[in-house]
């Protein structure tokens, strides 16, 4: 069978085997999994949520009727956020019956959370809850992506 498999092999023409490695290359049967799809999915709307987030926080909060030299001081409130997460996460994470897992879910959901209070509470007091929830959630999973 196997010295079969090596003739079939030489028989083959460059356009069959260039056809074999796209077809290889372009195989979504890991997608079908569950698991995989939810984790390319949430990877990919981090993703947009981080950059879509950070560069117009300013913009935003002044839409909600936040004064700007109040704004301003949003990206300052989301580093220090970021920085105090970051810096309970260490010690947290390093514990060996944490599951890093669960970690990240928990910073996924602080992304979801930070949608609410700009909704809920319109003005400086939402703006700033949303920015102090994203700080949670970008400490999470930049610690745990750094730690590695």
């Amino acid at each position: 069978m196997c010295l079969l498999q090596l003739i079939d092999s030489d028989k083959r023409t460059t356009c069959d085997k260039l056809k074999g490695y796209i077809q290889g290359s372009l195989d979504f049967t890991l997608l079908r999994k569950m698991t995989f799809l939810l984790f390319c999915i949430t990877g990919a709307l981090q993703k947009f949520i981080v950059n879509c987030y950070v560069p117009h926080t300013v913009n935003w909060a002044i839409a909600a009727g936040v004064p700007r030299h109040l704004a301003v001081w949003a990206l300052s409130t989301l580093s220090v956020a970021t920085t105090s997460c970051r810096l309970l996460i260490s010690l947290i994470a390093d514990c060996k019956c944490v599951n890093r897992l669960v970690i990240y879910a928990c910073g996924l959901f602080f992304a979801f959370l930070m949608c609410i209070p700009p909704l809920a509470f319109p003005g400086i007091i939402g703006s700033y809850c949303s920015v102090v929830l994203f700080g949670f959630h970008a400490g999470l999973c930049l610690q745990l992506f750094s730690s590695f």
